[in-house]
C-alpha cells in the first residue's frame, strides 16, 4: 500500500493464471448472484479471518464500512459480468472523503473460507491486510461460470471521518424466534429446555424446545455461532465435549460437536462478538484463573487467545451484549464480595473494569438478557433466592432500576 499523493498501488491475486500463485480451483455450482444472506455470510467469514490474522500480530480489527462495501461489491460484480479479473483503477476516488490511504486485494476461484488464507500466503496481499488501515469493504459475486470473485478495499480514516458499518449480525442478539426481539431460554429440573419469547417489555408464553438436557453441565446461548441469522445454543456435557445446537424457526436443530476436553474449564460464557467479525465467540476460564477467547468461525471455534488472568475471584461471568453502548460486546462479572463489574470490549480483548452494582450475592443466576425492552442497550436478567426473575435495564453508565418479569424460577437449573 502506498500513501497519497499519487496513485495507490493495489495488489492483485490471480488464481491459476500466475505461476507463483497457481492453485486448483474449488468447484462451484453455476448460479445467479449471491443472496443478501449469502453475501453477509461471506463478508462475516472474510472479515473474521482477516481480523483474526491481524489480532495475531497485535493489530486492531478492521471496521466493516458500508460505503467501502458498495465500492467493493460494484467492482466485484463488474469483474464477474466481464469474466475478467482486474483492479478497479478508480477505487480510491470512489471512497468516502477523508481517507488518508487505500489499497485493494482481488481474487477469483477460491471457496469463501479459502480466499483469505490465499491472500495471507501472498506477500503483497498480506502487506495490505496487515497495513495501518482502519476500515474495510468486501465484495463477493459469482456469475454464469459458477466461480466466485472477491474484492477487499482497505482505507485509513480518522476516528471521526466516516461512520463504520456494524459487522453483519443476527437480526437481534439472543433472538431464537426470528421476530427481532431477544428471548430467554431455561432448563428445568426434569431436563426440559424451555423458550420464553421476548415481548418488548418482558417475557411471553413459553414453548418446550428440548428434553433430556439434564446431562449438560453448562448451557450457553445468545449469539449466531453458525452465521445463519439465528441465535444458537452451545452446551458442555459431563465428558467435556462441547456441542453446537443450531437455531431453527421452530427450536433447535441437530447438534454438532465443536470441542473436546472442556472439563478443564471452570466457567464458560458465550454469545458476544468480541472480535468484530459478526460471529459469536466463546469465553472460558481455566483452573488457573486465565480467561480465554475462542473466536467463532461459523462451523466451530478457532484458536484461543488469552485475554485475562486472575479470574478465579469471579463467581459469575456473563458475556454477549453491548452494555456500554459503544458497539462492542462486553462482559459482566460478579466477585466473591457481591460486586458486579463491567469489562468493556476493545475489539481484541477486554479493557478496564467499572463497578456497576453491589449486593449481587443475593442472586442465584445472572445472564445477559439482550435488549429486552427495545431501547438499544443490553439488559441483565437475574434470579434471586426467592425465585423472582428481575430485568435490570442497561444505561450509559451501568444498570438502571429493575423490573420483575417472572416468579417461580427456582425450578430452573439453568437460565440462558
Amino acid at each position: 500500500m502506498r500513501r497519497l499523493p499519487g496513485l495507490v498501488l493495489a495488489t492483485l491475486l490471480i488464481v491459476g493464471l500466475t505461476s507463483g500463485l497457481a492453485v486448483g480451483l474449488d468447484p462451484q455450482a453455476a448460479t445467479a448472484a449471491p443472496s443478501s444472506s449469502e453475501l453477509d455470510a461471506a463478508r462475516r467469514t472474510i472479515l473474521g479471518q482477516t481480523n483474526a490474522a491481524r489480532a495475531g500480530k497485535g493489530l486492531a480489527p478492521l471496521r466493516l464500512n458500508a460505503s467501502l462495501n458498495t465500492v467493493a461489491q460494484n467492482w466485484t460484480k463488474k469483474m464477474s459480468d466481464s469474466g475478467v479479473m482486474s483492479h478497479n483503477p478508480d477505487y480510491f476516488r470512489q471512497y468516502p472523503a477523508g481517507a488518508s490511504s487505500g489499497a485493494e486485494n482481488v481474487a477469483y476461484g477460491y471457496a469463501v473460507e479459502k480466499v483469505t488464507p490465499a491472500w495471507l500466503n501472498s506477500p503483497g496481499h498480506y502487506a495490505n491486510i496487515m497495513s495501518k488501515s482502519t476500515d474495510i469493504g468486501i465484495g463477493y459475486y459469482y456469475g454464469s461460470d459458477g466461480r466466485p470473485y472477491y474484492t477487499q478495499n482497505f482505507a485509513s480514516y480518522s476516528a471521526t471521518t466516516v461512520a463504520p458499518l456494524t459487522p453483519p449480525a443476527p437480526s437481534s442478539w439472543k433472538d431464537f424466534t426470528g421476530d427481532g426481539r431477544p428471548d430467554v431460554a431455561a432448563r428445568d429440573s426434569a431436563g426440559n429446555l424451555w423458550l420464553y419469547r421476548g415481548t418488548g417489555s418482558g417475557l411471553g408464553s413459553r414453548v418446550r424446545i428440548g428434553s433430556s438436557w439434564g446431562a449438560m453441565t453448562t448451557i450457553m446461548a445468545g449469539g449466531d455461532f453458525s452465521g445463519d441469522g439465528r441465535a444458537d445454543v452451545i452446551a458442555r456435557d459431563a465428558a467435556g465435549d462441547l456441542w453446537l445446537y443450531r437455531g431453527t424457526d421452530s427450536g433447535l436443530g441437530a447438534r454438532v460437536r465443536i470441542g473436546w476436553g472442556w472439563k478443564a474449564m471452570t466457567a464458560l460464557a458465550a454469545g458476544g462478538d468480541f472480535t468484530g467479525d459478526g460471529r459469536a465467540d466463546v469465553l472460558a476460564r481455566d483452573s488457573a484463573g486465565a480467561l480465554w477467547l475462542y473466536g467463532g468461525t461459523g462451523s466451530g471455534l478457532g484458536a484461543r487467545v488469552k485475554i485475562g488472568s486472575g479470574w478465579n475471584g469471579m463467581t459469575s461471568i456473563a458475556a454477549g451484549g453491548d452494555f456500554s453502548g459503544d458497539g462492542r460486546a462486553d462482559v459482566i462479572a460478579r466477585d466473591t464480595s457481591g460486586y458486579l463489574w463491567q469489562y468493556r470490549g476493545t475489539g481484541s480483548g477486554l479493557g478496564s473494569r467499572v463497578q456497576i452494582g453491589s449486593g449481587w450475592n443475593l442472586m442465584t443466576a445472572i445472564t445477559a438478557g439482550g435488549d429486552l425492552n427495545g431501547d438499544g442497550r443490553t439488559e441483565v436478567v437475574a434470579r434471586d433466592k426467592s425465585g423472582y426473575l428481575w430485568l435490570y435495564r442497561g444505561t450509559a453508565t451501568g444498570l438502571g432500576t429493575r423490573v420483575q418479569i417472572g416468579s417461580g424460577w427456582n425450578v430452573m437449573t439453568a437460565i440462558l
